[in-house]
């Protein structure tokens, strides 16, 4: 096998290639892989290696100590300033590429694309943070349905942050509210003067900041029924209609189970019984 100072014989096509022809190996004697880049290609591209790699993955992932091992390199990697410099560099050099090749692979794989992005959006939403930003990005996208949010993040359309956004509503929270029953079960963001009596028809105008404002947002349960069952004295989201909180009469709680009246007499829009807890 010919080796010397400028170059060897690759081991596959058997071709003698200059040193710029194959990849750098520490492990190697010679520093160098002994398969030049283009039978690397070939091989990597081949269904041998991808069912090899796969078994390899799967193998390292079930077993805890190794998938441990794999998270902490790479977040040692990313921590390091080789990565932190060329990244961004990378990023920008190779955006178009990366744009095509993955809108590619999604026309391929639709199925796997949706699973993936699901699996990707359940969970980022696990995160209390980005689901309260998530709910307030569409529900302003909602009522600025005319487009003029213009793909802008909603706190650069609000004069607080996120932070100051969630100590408010913890700030105002009833018993039995938490940040892991901030769901369509649970309670969510409510306005106290309603969206209807504001008139705005863009981020500018002074109807949406007093819409949007802190002092005109807190934290309700979605239905009556769960509020019943929380102990609230206030009534759900969704059979409060469009009326402020003034107008809204308090529940009549008390330790039974409460009928609630018929729609056509009563706040509540429900004729379901609900047992209070208190």
């Amino acid at each position: 096998m010919r080796i010397d100072d400028n170059g060897r014989k690759c081991t596959v096509c058997h071709t003698y290639l200059p040193w710029t022809s194959f990849n750098k190996n520490s492990n190697s004697r010679h520093g160098h892989d002994n398969r030049c880049r283009t039978c690397l290609k070939e091989y990597r591209q081949s269904n041998t290696y991808k069912d090899a790699n796969k078994l390899r993955s799967q193998r390292d992932y079930a077993d805890p100590s190794k998938k441990d091992q794999q998270k902490a390199r790479m977040r040692a990697y990313r921590r390091s300033p080789a990565f932190i410099t060329n990244y961004p560099n990378f990023r920008a050099k190779h955006r178009d590429y990366q744009r095509t090749y993955s809108k590619k692979w999604r026309e391929e794989h639709p199925e796997r694309s949706r699973k993936t992005a699901r699996k990707r959006m359940k969970k980022w939403l696990s995160n209390p943070r980005n689901r309260l930003s998530s709910a307030m990005s569409a529900s302003i996208r909602h009522y600025l349905s005319n487009g003029t949010k213009n793909r802008r993040h909603w706190e650069t359309l609000m004069p607080y942050t996120l932070d100051a956004l969630k100590s408010h509503l913890e700030s105002l929270w009833e018993p039995g509210m938490s940040w892991s029953n901030h769901t369509v079960k649970g309670w969510h963001i409510d306005h106290i003067q309603p969206v209807a009596s504001f008139t705005f028809t863009s981020p500018e105008d002074q109807g949406f900041k007093d819409c949007w404002s802190l002092s005109n947002l807190m934290p309700r349960w979605s239905t009556t029924g769960i509020a019943i069952r929380y102990g609230s004295t206030r009534i759900g989201n969704t059979n409060k209609g469009h009326r402020p909180l003034a107008a809204i009469p308090p529940l009549p709680h008390n330790n039974r189970i409460s009928t609630l009246p018929s729609t056509k007499h009563s706040v509540f829009g429900s004729t379901k019984a609900y047992k209070s807890t208190s």
